[in-house]
């Protein structure tokens, strides 16, 4: 009987262990057989194109009415060159920023009367970078007038000239009118120089009552253009004028600038900065103040006067050289009620709060809050 139990316990413990190989064989692939891979945590390409993109760390996530804009004051935003946006990938987030919250800041109340773009709407006038500024334009351009004027990166150069590869041969070249133009600046063109064009415009626009119209010039306006325009601002002595075009100034604030000269001389007539004043800031009583970029950030110059003795400033705002192509800095304009003040400003949108230059900041910023009063 031991005998017996001695073998049946055998035959037992042989067929639990076959059971237990037949279980971890199961649990194993087979040679021929791939193992199913764990679920991947890496988006495949079509993934990634669907994920929202991921906004500024910065922006607040429910938009509300700035405390630095007053119900008592109407407001005019400049835009500094965007060629640096337009033309990365990588800058053109805070571009897009820049125009969700000035129009933002329109629809939530503040007295926003226009954007003012003074150059440089791209970085070498491609076809893509016209089509990227007027998309990330088009976000407030909707609901707020905006002015712009060509620059002279807006223009095919002779990059085959190897005396003077920035040449511009023909004026045509600029694509401005095609793709900065909308029913809102159209609707508000009171005159231009060719009625096809938005390059040399008088542009309307009420500013607590009182019409303070735009005179957007093409950059080294043609004279028989700068003619048209010294004349019009003559004949309307009851309208006061914000002169626009894009070179005017250094870097530092001294007046005057040889871009024009060196793109266009030999090949289109041209205007400089000192025919410009001679023809709109010098003889006039209702030019309020000139507007620039081109060069460095931010400057200020007030030591030329009018015929009447009085300072008329001339501001520059230029955001190409900032990092981030501009990092969401706009100068706003205050114009506060039932005065002739104007007090500019420089924002940084992203907070938003004013914006303070850091010392010795390259390129150089003047000092702000500029003030001054017109007649």
């Amino acid at each position: 009987m031991k005998t017996r139990a001695w073998i049946l316990c055998g035959w037992a413990a042989i067929l639990m262990g076959i059971a237990v190989g037949i279980s971890a064989c199961a649990d194993e692939p087979s040679p021929s057989e791939e193992p199913t891979p764990p679920p991947s945590i890496v988006p495949t390409p079509d993934e990634t194109d669907s994920l929202p993109e991921t906004p500024l760390d910065t922006l607040p996530e429910m938009p509300k009415l700035w405390e630095g804009f007053s119900e008592n004051s109407d407001y005019i935003v400049v835009i500094g060159d965007v060629q640096a946006y337009v033309s990365s990938s990588k800058n053109l987030k805070y571009y897009e920023q820049t125009m969700r919250w000035v129009k933002e800041q329109k629809n939530l109340g503040a007295n926003i009367k226009s954007m003012l773009f003074v150059g440089d709407l791209t970085e070498n006038n491609k076809a893509g970078q016209w089509k990227t500024f007027q998309e990330a334009a088009s976000i407030a351009s909707g609901d707020i007038m905006m002015i712009p004027v060509s620059g002279n990166h807006d223009y095919d150069w002779d990059r085959n000239n190897k005396e003077r590869p920035i040449a511009v041969r023909d004026r045509r070249s600029c694509h401005i009118s095609e793709y900065a133009s909308t029913p809102l600046l159209r609707a508000n063109i009171v005159a231009s120089f060719r009625p096809d064009s938005i390059e040399n415009i008088i542009v309307r626009q009420e500013i607590d009552g009182k019409e303070i119209d735009v005179v957007a010039l093409e950059f080294g306006v043609r004279p028989g253009a700068l003619q048209w325009a010294s004349d019009y601002v003559r004949n309307h002595p009851d309208h006061r004028y914000i002169v626009m075009t894009h070179e005017l100034m250094g870097r530092t604030g001294e007046f005057g600038g040889s871009s024009a000269r060196l793109q266009f001389d030999g090949f289109q007539p041209y205007s400089t900065s000192e025919d410009v004043w001679k023809a709109l800031g010098a003889p006039t009583d209702n030019v309020i103040a000139m507007l620039c970029g081109h060069n460095g950030f931010a400057a200020y110059n007030n030591t030329r006067h009018n015929l009447t003795g009085h300072p008329l400033p001339v501001v520059l705002f230029n955001l190409q050289y900032l990092v981030n192509g501009g990092d969401g800095l706009v100068q706003l304009w205050e114009f506060p009620h039932g005065t002739n003040d104007v007090i500019i400003r420089i924002v940084d949108s992203k907070v938003p709060e004013y914006f303070m230059a850091p010392a010795e900041m390259d390129p150089p910023c003047c000092e702000f809050p500029i003030r001054f009063s017109y007649n």
